[in-house]
């Protein structure tokens, strides 16, 4: 590219992650002028896409492709015709030395806490039913009046806070079916205890299948997938370009952003509206006129992703897609298998690749730790929990995820709340999407709703639908009073 260049277009993209390419698909074809700037120079997806490592194809961070909306599952349909993988889906938790089943059923959950944790764990159901807690205001207060809290604090607390980086009574209930969802922690529990624990307005969960559908060749090659749609339908993919200023002129109703390339070129793109999928603080750091709403903003935390794939002998590795970590004295958060997800993520079918992934924050102990020693310990940990032998690992990476998912807290919603009054106020066609660009929801199909519902808001010139909200937005999608996928099309 030349030191400078200039374009002009209808809609600036910021960012080609799973959000922001739904939108690019689903603008361009209806026909609007689509330009995405992406900071990756080789590979779109984002926190979905997929990296070669030796023949071995690895996905950054967990992903799902079912969803309840018909919608979702009809775009991604579209995108990969015949180029998923079904299988049933096998994972299991280690808690406290041993593998348990998951998610849990209440058997399963009572068996493994022993007679006396299991008597102690449904009086204290019991109590929590005929004394809840009046408008709990925390997670912890929402589990001990859903489960007791006994239950909650033997089965649920420990994976749900190294999940999310705080302790139980820092996040605030209003998620905490979204946190369950997320972790599938709850649903089969709760279900199988509904007719000794039933109460009006009691949990609601949403119940996981037990068929793992995934790309034959990882989630980034849905998204490469959604990439060459938006170039066949018009839309420019750049790479490698990042976005250093974003500047509105309220008078003329435009937008001109600066982004830089790593070799010192610069590119001014000039647009009527911006999607921005990139984190709150990045975006609101580069906003001109500066928002009022900046201090709130730069206040917004994300937790980072480091992942350690052990390539492995397939006969010495264990049979699930994932296991769960719910073990304070175990630092790993998962363990997956990925040529459980598909055998093509694997150079051949006598080899394995597993990655141990530990969920922590930029610049801490973890972030910071030298390669050799992350992979050191990730090797003790899978030998303590007997799922590989470490003379069986026959080669090593590590990957690391910087603002891999929004860290939820009391005061992100306050913060969150500002920073959409003062966005929406000032810069009324700049829209934001995505986990990170709306600092909220971890599942990739929450991802989706809000570029779906975005691209309905364009299109319709004003804010019909609350793009914010993914979670509330689902329903929508689900039972057809969203946009169809021929309407979509018609637009």
């Amino acid at each position: 590219m030349s030191q400078f260049a200039s374009v002009e277009t209808d809609v600036l993209i910021v960012g080609a992650g799973p959000a922001g390419l739904t939108t690019s698909c689903l603008l361009t074809r209806a026909l609007r002028d689509v330009v995405v700037i992406e900071r990756d120079p080789h590979t779109v997806g984002g926190i979905a896409r997929t990296i070669d490592h030796k023949g071995f194809l690895l996905d950054t961070g967990g992903h799902r492709f079912t969803s309840r909306s018909r919608a979702v599952e009809q775009f991604w349909r579209d995108l990969l015709p015949g180029d998923f993988v079904e299988r049933p889906l096998v994972t299991r938790t280690w808690r406290h030395g041993t593998l348990q089943p998951h998610p849990l059923t209440a058997v399963d959950a009572l068996r493994s806490l022993g007679p006396g944790d299991a008597a102690a764990g449904l009086l204290s159901l019991a109590a929590a039913k005929l004394k809840p807690i009046d408008g709990p205001r925390t997670l912890r207060e929402w589990g001990h009046n859903a489960f007791g809290r006994h239950l909650f604090e033997a089965l649920f607390r420990d994976r749900i806070e190294k999940a999310c980086g705080k302790h139980c009574e820092a996040i605030p209930a209003e998620r905490a079916r979204e946190t369950f969802d997320d972790l599938e922690l709850g649903s089969p529990f709760w279900s199988s205890l509904a007719d000794l624990s039933a109460t009006p307005g009691g949990p609601s969960f949403r119940l996981p299948g037990r068929t793992l559908r995934y790309p034959r060749r990882g989630s980034g090659m849905l998204w490469n997938a959604a990439a060459r749609k938006t170039r066949e339908q018009g839309g420019r993919i750049l790479m490698g370009h990042t976005l250093v200023a974003l500047a509105f002129d309220a008078a003329l109703g435009l937008w001109t952003a600066t982004a830089e390339t790593s070799d010192g070129g610069r590119l001014v793109v000039t647009a009527r509206t911006v999607v921005a999928s990139g984190p709150i603080p990045d975006l609101c750091g580069a906003l001109r006129p500066t928002p009022i709403s900046l201090f709130s903003a730069r206040a917004l935390r994300h937790r980072a992703l480091v992942s350690v794939p052990l390539m492995t002998l397939r006969r010495t590795c264990f049979p699930d897609h994932w296991i769960d970590i719910n073990d304070p004295t175990v630092k790993a958060f998962r363990v997956r298998n990925f040529g459980a997800h598909s055998p093509e993520m694997v150079p051949h079918p006598d080899v394995a690749c597993v990655a141990v992934e530990y969920v922590c924050e930029e610049g801490d102990a973890l972030w910071s730790m030298p390669d050799h020693e992350v992979v050191a310990l990730a090797r003790s940990e899978v030998e303590r929990m007997g799922l590989l032998r470490p003379r069986d690992v026959i080669a090593t990476g590590v990957l690391r995820e910087a603002k891999a998912c929004p860290l939820l807290d009391e005061e992100a919603e306050h913060h969150m709340a500002m920073v959409r009054l003062d966005l929406e106020r000032t810069y009324p066609t700049l829209h934001l999407v995505g986990r990170n660009g709306t600092h909220g929801g971890h599942r990739q199909e929450h991802a989706v709703l809000s570029a779906m519902s975005t691209v309905q808001n364009i299109l319709a010139g004003e804010r019909i639908h609350d793009a914010w909200n993914p979670a509330r937005e689902e329903a929508r999608w689900s039972d057809g009073r969203g946009a169809k996928t021929s309407e979509m099309e018609a637009a």
